[in-house]
């Protein structure tokens, strides 16, 4: 059964379905790869012992495909989300399962490269307590939901803030959504760590110190706005993760008080400063107005000590001194 075609770079086509002898085996995803003519090129299989299934494909930017479907045959009895990827040649490079809760049931339809090279995946849940009892349900309100889910490029749901080094780091949010400290990740040495396990191993300071943008002073921050800056002290190096996270892409950086702000871009690639509007105003346009002060400092954790920037990384967190309240935005004209 084929339920997915996408043409192919070369002109070729690729199909996705699924494939099984009946009464004889369950079913396997299957992955057909032709020419212009429709002529079979290769054909490839997927999957394990119960039935696993293939809903969508799509060529990837190296050549290669992925595919989402969902498989029963790796937790059993219930289907999870099941996500493939292979290269040129159909040969497997990877795959993951997605549930989205104990015993539920999860099917993946759909599945794009996002820009970025990660994934989404489009698809439904359903409860365990209408798995178990079917329409005999005593909770209606227990049912299929539209699941969406984000992953990097290597098929994980872990997306990482920024690095740490041991000592004081000016950190940001690479994401345009608010976070609490306590959903962040600590990895150091190959292990993951809560919040709370990093600072009860002294890998990381409790606290965010914030800055307050209309009072010039430091306050304690329990979450990380999109924008904004926080100093965060590590007694080791480590990185800072965030799990299950939708990065969200549009023009808005922030807004800037009259004085001293400590600001970010948020979002997963670098910005340069010549490529950020303030007010609608180009860059050079808005020192010359006097809007904002045309020199951006950065913090090198390393060195310890402050620099000259003119880009903004994703993770790192800027001074800039505004001479009145405006608006910054990224120029994607």
């Amino acid at each position: 059964m084929g339920y997915a075609v996408q043409q192919t770079d070369e002109g070729g086509y690729i199909i996705a379905g699924d494939t099984e002898i009946y009464y004889i085996s369950m079913s396997d995803v299957l992955l057909i790869k032709t020419d212009s003519s429709g002529n079979e090129v290769w054909t490839e299989t997927f999957g394990g012992s119960a039935a696993d299934r293939g809903r969508s494909v799509q060529q990837t930017f190296d050549g290669g495909y992925i595919i989402a479907g969902w498989a029963v045959s790796f937790g059993e009895p219930d289907p999870d989300v099941w996500l493939i990827k292979t290269d040129m040649s159909g040969s497997e490079e990877w795959n993951n399962i997605y549930e989205y809760e104990e015993n539920s049931g999860d099917w993946g339809y759909a599945v794009e490269q996002t820009h970025d090279g990660g994934f989404i995946i489009a698809g439904s849940t359903m409860s365990a307590v209408l798995m178990c009892n079917g329409s005999n349900s005593l909770n209606k309100q227990e049912g299929t939901d539209v699941w969406l889910i984000r992953i990097c490029s290597d098929g994980n749901t872990s997306f990482q803030i920024t690095n740490l080094s041991s000592n004081w780091n000016l950190i940001s949010l690479p994401f345009n959504q608010t976070i609490d400290k306590i959903n962040i990740i600590i990895h150091q040495l190959n292990n993951n760590y809560t919040w709370s396990e990093a600072v009860l191993n002294d890998y990381i300071s409790d606290y965010l110190f914030g800055w307050s943008r209309t009072g010039q002073s430091y306050t304690f921050s329990d979450v990380l706005n999109p924008g904004e800056g926080y100093w965060l002290y590590s007694y080791v190096d480590c990185e800072l993760w965030i799990e299950s996270f939708i990065p969200v892409y549009d023009d808005y950086i922030t807004d800037f008080e009259t004085s001293w702000n400590i600001m970010s871009v948020p979002y997963d690639q670098t910005v340069n400063k010549t490529d950020i509007l303030i007010n609608d105003m180009a860059w050079n346009d808005a020192v010359t107005a006097g809007i904002i002060n045309g020199y951006v400092f950065g913090w090198d954790r390393d060195g310890q000590s402050y620099t000259f920037a003119d880009t903004f990384i994703p993770g790192y967190a800027y001074w800039m001194y505004a001479y009145q309240e405006c608006t910054l935005k990224r120029d994607v004209t």
